[in-house]
C-alpha cells in the first residue's frame, strides 16, 4: 500500500517484519527499482506464526496485516478478524487479497474484503486422501467482507494514542466471483481444451474501486498435468466485478497495460494497490528469479 511519499510492503518470508520504500517524485512508471534501499521495520506481533499477504490501514490508520496460514487480520500481537475454516488454505490456495475502506460519515468504522485466491490446488499440499475430482477443477476466488468498528476506551479522550483500542466486527457477506467470462477470455486466447488442461485463475489481491473491486489475476494450468512445462503459467490480467461478484467490464491484459514500462508480465505478480486513488494504481512483482522487485504504475483502464 501507499502512505505519502512511501511503498509499505509485506513479504511472506518475514513473518516478523514489513518494509518500507521512499517513492522516487520523478518516476512515472516503475516507483521500485532498487531493493537495497527497503527499509525493515518490527512488525511486533509477539508469537504469532505469520504467513503476510497483504498491508492495509484502518479508518484509525492503523497499519493491520493478513495472515494467510492464520487466516486472520491481526496488528500488534492482536488477532482482530479470525476467518472461519471455508477460508482455510487448501492445496496451497488461501487468503491472498486485502482492501480496506474507511466508512466517512462514521467514525472509526473501515469496511475489511479479503481474498481467498482460488484456483487449482495443488495435490502436494491436499489432505492424502482427497477425491481426484476436486484436483481437476479450478476454484473460483471468493471475496468476504466485513465491517470492523474501532472505539477508544480508557480514557482515551478522543484519540488513538490515548488509550486502549476495543474492536468489534459486524459480519457482512461472501462473494463468489463469477469466473465464466473470464475464463471465455482466456479460453479464446490461449485455448488448452478443458480443465485441468485450460488456463484459470487465482486472485492475488484486490482494490476497493467504486461500488465493487478491481481484482488482479494470475492464470496457470494444473499443477497436476505430468505433461505441462514452459507453458504452466499463462496471462496476467485485471477484471472490474461488481458487489456481487459479477463481472463489469472485459478483462484487461496487463500486457496491454505495461506497454512503455519495461515492465514484465509473465512475472508473479502478487500486489495491486492505490497510487493515486480513482487515478492509478500499482502493482508489485515476486518472482525470485527477477532481476530485482519490480513496482509499476497503471493509470485506470479507459471506460472503467
Amino acid at each position: 500500500m501507499r502512505i505519502g511519499d512511501t511503498l509499505i510492503i509485506v513479504c511472506d518470508d518475514s513473518p516478523e517484519e514489513y518494509y518500507k520504500y521512499k517513492i522516487d517524485a520523478t518516476a512515472q512508471k516503475i516507483v521500485l527499482k532498487d531493493s537495497s534501499k527497503l527499509r525493515k521495520c518490527k512488525l511486533d506481533l509477539g508469537p504469532l506464526n505469520n504467513d503476510l499477504e497483504s498491508v492495509d490501514r484502518l479508518a484509525s490508520g492503523e497499519l493491520v496485516f493478513l495472515s494467510e496460514n492464520l487466516r486472520s487480520l491481526v496488528t500488534k500481537n492482536q488477532l482482530l478478524i479470525e476467518y472461519s475454516r471455508q477460508f482455510s488454505e487448501y492445496g496451497k490456495r488461501g487468503l491472498e487479497g486485502l482492501a480496506i475502506r474507511p466508512v466517512p460519515s462514521m467514525e472509526g468504522r473501515s469496511v475489511i474484503a479479503v481474498l481467498w485466491e482460488g484456483g487449482y490446488p495443488n495435490r502436494k499440499d491436499c489432505p492424502i486422501e482427497t477425491n481426484q475430482n476436486y484436483l481437476d477443477r479450478a476454484y473460483s476466488p471468493i471475496i468476504r467482507i466485513d465491517t470492523l468498528i474501532e472505539k477508544v476506551i480508557d480514557g482515551g479522550k478522543g484519540e488513538i494514542k490515548g488509550g486502549t483500542i476495543s474492536y468489534s466486527v459486524k459480519e457482512g457477506k461472501t462473494i463468489v466471483l463469477d469466473m465464466g467470462p473470464v475464463n471465455g477470455w482466456i479460453d479464446t486466447i490461449s485455448p488448452r481444451g478443458m480443465e485441468p488442461n485450460a488456463y484459470r485463475f487465482r486472485g492475488p489481491d484486490l482494490i476497493w474501486y467504486k461500488e465493487g473491486f478491481i481484482v488482479l489475476l494470475s492464470s496457470e494450468r494444473s499443477p497436476q498435468l505430468a505433461n505441462i512445462k514452459d507453458d504452466r503459467y499463462g496471462s496476467k490480467a485485471l477484471q472490474y466485478f461488481n458487489l456481487e461478484g459479477i463481472p463489469l467490464t472485459d478483462p484487461i491484459n496487463l500486457d496491454s497495460l505495461f506497454v512503455g514500462t519495461g515492465a514484465k508480465s509473465n512475472l508473479n505478480w502478487e500486489g495491486l494497490a492505490w497510487y493515486e486513488h480513482n487515478e492509478s494504481f500499482v502493482l508489485i512483482n515476486d518472482n525470485k528469479k527477477a532481476e530485482q522487485p519490480t513496482a509499476v504504475i497503471i493509470d485506470i483502464p479507459v471506460g472503467w
